[in-house]
């Protein structure tokens, strides 16, 4: 898993933990952007509390301040392999350093 090689993640996803389970992760270079993307599988206090049935997308931007571009690239995933069927279209997380 992604995890592995950039350990630094692992205080971004924090936060996510209490809600959701990590079932996928990557470094994506897309749009001239980088991001790391995860698929997040909601427990059920998550999916009886907000409906939420399919993972969630998180994608976070290296970059300081979160970028136009980094609002596109996670548009176009939600078109990728694996993405495409397996998460929500109406929701997602967006994070950047800021």
């Amino acid at each position: 898993m992604v995890l592995a090689k950039y350990p630094e993640q692992k205080d971004m996803l924090k936060p996510f933990l209490s809600g959701f389970d990590v079932t996928y992760g990557e470094k994506k270079n897309l749009n001239n952007t980088v991001l790391f993307v995860y698929l997040l599988k909601p427990e059920d206090f998550i999916k009886d509390g907000f409906g939420i049935e399919k993972e969630m997308l998180l994608a976070f931007s290296l970059y300081e301040e979160l970028q136009a571009r980094a609002i596109q690239a996670v548009n176009m995933l939600f078109d990728m392999f694996p993405y495409r069927n397996r998460i929500d279209t109406l929701n997602c997380f967006v994070a950047a350093k800021d």
